[in-house]
């Protein structure tokens, strides 16, 4: 498990000992509980790097879990160029990622079984405004949820194998590409896949 809380610092609350290394800028603000991080996307862009180990290998189960805050739309699209609603990178692994897309307003998370599979969130089209995002896979079925309840699912066709070797990026892609103009905190990432009900314990923290 990742437990990212950013009281000041991305230091890992869970017993894994995943401390995140910050590059480039960032601040920290009020968050729904304690302190949350900032990152000022294209005019001072900042990452978060966690690195690889071995408690954040997937092979049939994921759940990832955040409050994000957009605090700007502006952002890059899929050539780089600048746009007034761009695309954001909340984070990316070597098997998953997850992008925020300001002009469609959703969030996409992206997973490679199926090919190119996606589950998606929508309706983020208020700047200002904390909502928690969560994506629950599983061998059976993806599920995703919005503020403490079930968005979308879809039933899966394949095995999973979310296996990876590598580390995540958060705030930005490893090649610094989509820079976030946004806020994030309580960041989770499990090993399993949690229930309908653990979710909205999560969404309760903040709420």
């Amino acid at each position: 498990m990742l437990h990212l809380e950013f009281e000041g610092n991305a230091d890992d609350a869970s017993d894994s000992g995943l401390d995140g290394n910050i590059v480039g800028s960032v601040s920290y603000e009020p968050g729904v509980n304690g302190e949350a991080i900032k990152f000022g996307g294209l005019s001072s862009p900042g990452q978060i790097r966690v690195p690889a180990d071995a408690s954040l290998s997937f092979a049939n189960e994921i759940t990832v879990a955040y409050w994000l805050k957009v605090n700007n739309q502006k952002g890059t699209n899929g050539n780089g160029n600048q746009v007034d609603k761009g695309i954001h990178a909340i984070f990316e692994g070597s098997e998953v990622s997850d992008l925020l897309f300001t002009e469609a307003g959703n969030s996409t998370f992206y997973y490679p079984a199926p090919v190119n599979f996606r589950l998606q969130v929508g309706g983020l089209t208020d700047v200002g405004q904390w909502v928690h995002i969560a994506y629950v896979v599983s061998e059976g079925s993806s599920v995703s949820y919005l503020n403490g309840s079930q968005y979308a699912e879809n039933i899966e066709s394949a095995p999973i194998d979310l296996r990876t070797s590598s580390g995540f990026y958060i705030g930005r892609q490893k090649d610094n590409w989509y820079p976030l103009d946004g806020s994030l905190d309580d960041f989770r990432i499990y090993n399993r896949a949690l229930t309908s009900q653990e979710i909205h314990e999560l969404f309760d923290l903040g709420s």
